[in-house]
């Protein structure tokens, strides 16, 4: 089979102003043939493929198109609005793997691939990628407490697993609940911290603090881990006075676990 001579000249992706990310990346290539001279002003078939893991590596996805090219034999497309063969474009985990573009071409407009190429995608698609966003709800057990809280922190509960699916996201933490402790003692203020697997986030804090005796404080607690690897993880939520010591620090008071805004959500995102 003959090999394709051809300049690449870019690969972008397009924009959208629609809430779901679009399926689709501009591509760009100088067209030439087996001689070195450009194809311009022709209509040229084409057919490409993604392949995941390396040049020759499966195929995840596969097109055709037809396209004219310009008078410096520039053939411009968009990937993804194309007669599809095989795959989805929507499927495509971006992020857990190395992507490779094949472009198959038939001078001639028809299907009698002769020209071939293969170009790596040194870039992950971002706008492809960040449709793939995933957010975890979770339940956790109501009504936890330390009955009294120390400058060390202690933790009050595990509050619900998640799995991390890919090892270039960021974890994002949010969690709503009704926050309480009924006495300070000689504390200035209590401090509730979310972790994963009982370790503290390396990014900033995930962390609230209460500074007056409450039975009753609606509050969230948002946190970003950066460094957490694929696979289960247990959320938790940790407690320490500020000085001395506090009494029936929790979240959660009342045990109305099912009625009250009481809610852990997790996103993984890039």
């Amino acid at each position: 089979m003959k090999k394709i001579i051809y300049l690449f000249i870019a690969l972008l992706i397009t924009s959208s102003a629609q809430a779901q990310a679009p399926q689709k990346m501009s591509y760009q290539s100088i067209i030439r043939n087996a001689a070195g001279d450009l194809i311009s002003a022709t209509n040229v078939g084409m057919r490409i493929s993604i392949l995941k893991g390396s040049a020759a590596g499966t195929s995840v996805y596969k097109e055709t198109q037809n396209i004219t090219t310009n008078a410096n034999g520039l053939a411009s497309l968009d990937i993804g609005a194309g007669s599809v063969v095989s795959g989805t474009m929507a499927n495509i985990n971006w992020g857990n793997n190395s992507y490779y573009i094949k472009t198959e071409i038939d001078p001639t407009g028809g299907t009698n691939y002769s020209i071939t190429g293969t170009s790596q995608l040194l870039s992950v698609p971002y706008a492809l990628y960040s449709g793939s966003t995933t957010v975890t709800a979770i339940l956790p057990p109501g009504c936890q407490k330390l009955v009294t809280a120390t400058t060390t922190f202690t933790k009050i509960a595990d509050l619900g697993t998640f799995t991390k699916k890919d090892a270039h996201t960021f974890i994002e933490l949010n969690m709503q609940s009704n926050f309480s402790m009924t006495s300070l003692g000689t504390s200035t203020g209590v401090i509730f911290e979310l972790r994963i697997d009982d370790d503290k986030t390396t990014l900033g804090r995930a962390s609230l603090r209460l500074s007056e005796a409450t039975t009753q404080f609606p509050g969230t607690i948002t946190g970003i881990f950066p460094d957490i690897s694929t696979g289960v993880h247990t959320v938790s939520i940790w407690a320490r006075s500020s000085f001395g010591t506090a009494s029936n620090v929790g979240y959660d008071p009342g045990c109305w676990n099912n009625f009250y805004s009481n809610n852990l959500y997790i996103k993984e995102y890039r």
